[in-house]
């Protein structure tokens, strides 16, 4: 194994309140193209360098040293120049290993496409009881003997790129917005602990089919003409924001839950750490051609595009193809589709995320266009969309830790079912979502994750000895994930597997992306599906009447089957 050398240099970092000491190693990053700073780990370090560090961390300040690389490149067997590696049996611990996904680069049919948002059905819940049905929070005031409660420690990885815009240093030019990624106090990006908060809460809702947290200013008709009916009037009851503490539904009762008159809130039973980033090259190359990239524009929420926003019933089944717009909106049987989601886009080619300031949005490389930039046209730089200066890349590390606190084993077995999707299931976070950027992977790293019973933290807490206190329930994950999954066959299975559910089945769909060949972007024009082209054209084409080339009135098909929609709509 090869042979690198560095230096050891003491850093104070964080803020000013939280402000610490620590010992990083200088070195040539992998590529050999500029000098990084490694944070390290003390089981990385030579026994002689171990205890010249519990002796004084300055101790250790300047030290020329030599190391080795684990599979992950990161350095690792550290010692001390001209000395020897002296742990003859080190055990390296590593964050477990993340699934890269297996998706191929494939030739896409140019006549198709996906709608970069889609739905997951919201079901009714007002016969579903236990953990899954609406009742009081526990509380926190104490640990309770037999919920669990703890940390859980993760590890997130970008799939795609990840946007996370840093408002106080933009830059405005005509009325055009220019955003840098939001760093830290070690320059590294920051991702705010409540956006890690809030993907986990959306997700939660959908896996438990929770009521919406939010639900408000969405009183315009869905539809042009009356007797449309208004949102709030076809969202279920059992659906619509909990008014008191008894109505708390799953995704309330462990991440909180505020009225939306004020009257009323509950704290939740679960809180998110500081995130710190693992990974010290970050950035894409883009940064240091001090270049930015115009974003495409994002679409508007079209509300009134009942064939996308309506349902025939309250399970979010699709309005008929080929239906009047007349005869769609007069069903008093209608419900909404459910909730908003952004599907993963799968099968990208393997360069699609590469030179990001050059213009390819003309040339389809395996039928995908270059959608998520602005084409150079004069007008790449408006009031409509944004620019980056840089984003975070694919393959970054993030890792943070969850504290939860007296939670049910149907609570606990769903929010581990999210840190252990099959593999290729992403998270989607962070902004630019419809144009491809914000798919994540977690992963639950089991042995830095402490999870017990009341029980036992109260024997824990009795003596204070971590190795003298027996665990008598140990956690068992995989049972754990079982109960949640058993629980949601029971209130919504009626005999389907737990996988057929119509929610879970959506859900996943999300997180894979689709298998099929079409790419996911905006409705295009018609006449010009190129990026750039004016998406309104594709829902007049699709609602056009008469004799002469009538639109075929397609609906938003459901994520629990999926199909592309053609380009044509008249086809």
């Amino acid at each position: 194994m090869t042979t690198e050398t560095g230096q050891l240099v003491c850093i104070t970092e964080g803020p000013k309140r939280k402000r610490r000491t620590v010992i990083k190693l200088e070195c040539q990053n992998i590529k050999k193209n500029k000098t990084v700073t490694v944070h390290i780990k003390d089981e990385w370090l030579s026994l002689a360098l171990e205890v010249r560090k519990k002796q004084s961390l300055s101790n250790l300040d300047g030290i020329t040293v030599e190391f080795e690389r684990n599979q992950n490149n990161d350095p690792y067997r550290i010692w001390e120049q001209g000395k020897e590696w002296d742990r003859p049996e080190v055990e390296v611990v590593e964050l477990p290993q993340r699934t890269r996904p297996q998706e191929q680069p494939r030739s896409v049919p140019g006549d198709r496409f996906h709608n970069p948002y889609n739905f997951v059905p919201a079901l009714p819940r007002d016969e579903v009881t236990g953990e899954l049905g609406d009742h009081k929070p526990i509380g926190h005031g104490c640990y309770q003997p037999d919920r669990w409660s703890g940390r859980i420690a993760v590890k997130l990885t970008t799939v795609t790129p990840l946007l996370i815009p840093d408002a106080a240093e933009m830059t405005d030019s005509n009325d055009h917005k220019t955003y840098p990624v939001r760093l830290g106090a070690d320059g590294k990006p920051y991702l705010p602990p409540t956006s890690i908060k809030g993907m986990l809460r959306g997700a939660y809702e959908a896996v438990t089919n929770s009521r919406l947290s939010v639900f408000v200013k969405h009183d315009s008709q869905l539809a042009y003409r009356s007797p449309a009916k208004k949102p709030d009037r076809l969202l279920h009851r059992s659906l619509k924001p909990a008014q008191i503490l008894a109505e708390l539904s799953p995704a309330d009762r462990v991440f909180g839950w505020v009225n939306q008159n004020g009257n009323g809130s509950y704290k939740g039973q679960l809180r998110v750490h500081s995130v710190e980033c693992l990974t010290d090259d970050w950035n894409d190359n883009f940064r240091d051609d001090n270049t930015t990239v115009p974003l495409a524009i994002l679409g508007q929420p079209k509300p009134k595009q009942l064939r996308f926003y309506n349902a025939q019933d309250d399970r979010g089944t699709p309005l008929k193809d080929g239906i009047s717009k007349e005869s769609s909106v007069q069903s008093y049987s209608q419900g909404l589709r459910g909730r908003k989601v952004y599907p993963h886009h799968q099968g990208l080619p393997d360069n699609y995320w590469q030179n990001p300031s050059q213009d390819r949005t003309k040339n389809a490389v395996n039928g995908h266009y270059q959608e998520y930039r602005h084409p150079d046209n004069g007008k790449e730089h408006n009031v409509q969309n944004r620019s980056m200066k840089d984003w975070v890349k694919e393959g970054v590390d993030f890792k943070f830790d969850i504290d939860v606190r007296n939670l049910s084993e149907v609570e606990l077995g769903a929010l581990l079912y999210l840190l252990r999707l099959p593999d290729i299931h992403f998270h989607r976070l962070g902004g630019g979502k419809p144009l491809g950027f914000g798919s994540v992977r977690l992963d639950l790293i089991e042995g830095e994750t402490n999870l017990r019973i009341g029980q036992d933290w109260s024997n824990f807490y009795e003596y204070l000895i971590l190795d003298y206190v027996e665990i008598k329930y140990p956690l068992d994950i995989q049972k754990c994930i079982q109960k949640y999954q058993d629980a949601v066959k029971a209130a919504y299975g009626n005999s389907q597997s737990f996988e057929e559910v119509r929610f879970i089945k959506a859900f996943c769909r999300c997180a894979k992306g689709f298998d099929d060949k079409a790419a996911v972007r905006y409705p295009p024009s018609p006449e010009n599906p190129k990026p750039g082209g004016a998406s309104f054209r594709w829902f007049v084409a699709n609602e056009r009447t008469g004799n002469d080339k009538p639109g075929k009135k397609y609906s938003l098909p459901p994520l629990y089957d999926p199909k592309p929609l053609p380009v044509d709509p008249k086809k």
